[in-house]
């Protein structure tokens, strides 16, 4: 079974799958990541977005050699808005 796109990537920015105060960001923060994703050629033509927890890696894509580089690329993406290192 695929995991979730929202609650993997709320996993590695160290929040509880339980703590939905952060959301509606970080599923912008997401779908801005998917999005330049798309443009590359990775994933859906059509375009991909998710607008919760029900989401899977899956359904944005099944190559699965490819599939570990997708999730950290979303991970760096949205770690770097969310939480952007200090200057």
């Amino acid at each position: 079974m695929s995991e979730s796109i929202l609650n993997s990537t709320k996993n590695l920015l160290g929040l509880s799958e339980s703590d939905k105060s952060f959301d509606p960001m970080i599923i912008n923060y997401i779908n801005s990541a998917l999005s330049t994703l798309t443009q590359l050629g990775v994933g859906p033509e059509t375009g991909y977005s998710i607008s919760g927890e029900d989401e899977e890696w899956a359904e944005f894509s099944s190559d699965a050699p490819s599939l570990g580089n997708i999730k950290i690329y979303v991970y760096v993406k949205v770690r770097l808005l969310f939480d952007p290192p200090a200057t």
